[in-house]
């Protein structure tokens, strides 16, 4: 069984410049390659992330057929298309690394799908739908395009991930809408679409009941209220939609949920009071609502961790109406002899300018951005 093994991953070396020391000169890889492991002579897992390999993916790695393991994750300069052979893999569960064939729906026993942080061009092939025990989804950061691939009567699509329970697609290209089927994923608790190219309505999220982590920042979708789920979403830790074109008030509902932990809608077109008055989550750290149009806010006086209200109407009018109470240590940050260190945990701790007042009889707690 060894020979076969040695002759694909010679053949793998073939197509690779900085390949591992140890690869070259020995015969045996079950024993001393660096990256490999073994059962019963034949090769289990190909572990080599980071390593600065150079070139392509030979065909050759489709007659790794043990193989359950792979990781070529953080070689920038590997690239080419992923060969189709990588459907020969039948036994793999575990595979970062390259562009992604139709193949990939061969492999039905994968249960975590990485390929980001690669430059991945073209579309999701919808096949991916097939990997029925995928439980991490993660095509973030590449140049991938075209719309979000949901099953027909005669093609699957990402839909049918009934099992994945982490979806990432952010900082691609992906265009159109965001199909409402995602939403209807019974197993998702993390949800991460941010800076694409998606448009129309911002999507239905209200059958999501498992969902804690949610990111739409920095898409193209149309101007909308604020969407029903922010008031119903009780499993959300962390809402972030920044660049959203949201218009409307914001329900006061949403500050209540008790896991809640950040909420980030800078940037929209969000109006009128703002409305943080009671059962505040007690684990609510950062609430950033950057450059809306926001002109009152009635805040109650037991939330003083972190309220961002730069560039609204009720700061930029009358910053008296304004206070600042910094409440944990930034660190050695330098800052101005009117400014004054504020901690954020969102952000890199930066330096602010106080302003003191008090609003229809309630202390408000703001930071005030000017990073130096």
């Amino acid at each position: 069984l060894l020979k076969p093994t040695v002759s694909a991953l010679q053949a793998l070396m073939r197509n690779w410049k900085n390949e591992p020391q140890t690869w070259i000169g020995s015969t045996d890889p079950c024993t001393s390659w660096d990256g490999i492991s073994c059962s019963n002579g034949r090769v289990t897992e190909l572990k080599l992330p980071s390593m600065n390999l150079q070139g392509t993916l030979s065909n050759a790695i489709g007659q790794l057929s043990a193989l359950t393991y792979l990781d070529l994750s953080n070689n920038p300069n590997l690239g080419g298309p992923l060969t189709p052979n990588i459907g020969n893999l039948e036994q793999l569960t575990t595979l970062f690394t390259g562009n992604i064939p139709q193949e990939i729906g061969n492999l039905r026993q994968v249960t975590f799908l990485a390929l980001n942080s690669n430059k991945l061009t073209g579309e999701i092939p919808p096949t991916i739908g097939l990997l029925s025990k995928l439980f991490l989804l993660d095509l973030s950061e590449n140049q991938i395009t075209g719309q979000i691939p949901v099953s027909t009567s005669s093609t699957p699509g990402l839909d049918q991930l009934i099992n994945t329970k982490h979806f990432r697609l952010d900082q691609n290209q992906f265009r159109g809408p965001v199909p409402n089927n995602i939403g209807n994923l019974p197993n998702l608790t993390e949800l991460s679409l941010a800076s694409n190219l998606l448009t129309g309505r911002v999507p239905d999220l209200s059958n999501a009941n498992q969902l804690n982590y949610v990111d739409l920042s920095n898409n193209n979708f149309a101007s909308s209220p604020a969407p029903g789920w922010f008031s119903t979403l009780i499993s959300l830790n962390t809402l972030l939609m920044d660049n959203d074109n949201l218009t409307g008030t914001i329900p006061s509902a949403l500050f209540s949920f008790p896991q809640l932990q950040q909420v980030s809608l800078a940037n929209n077109a969000l109006r009128g009071p703002l409305n943080m008055r009671s059962n505040i989550s007690s684990v609510l750290r950062v609430v950033n609502l950057t450059n809306n149009q926001i002109i009152e806010a009635n805040i109650d006086l037991s939330y003083n961790i972190s309220l961002i209200l730069t560039g609204n109407p009720i700061c930029l009018d009358n910053p008296t109406t304004c206070i600042l109470k910094p409440n944990q240590p930034c660190g050695a940050v330098s800052c101005p002899n009117n400014q004054s260190a504020s901690p954020v945990a969102s952000q890199n701790c930066g330096c602010t300018i106080r302003f003191q007042g008090v609003m229809t009889s309630i202390v408000l707690t703001l930071y005030l951005y000017s990073l130096f």
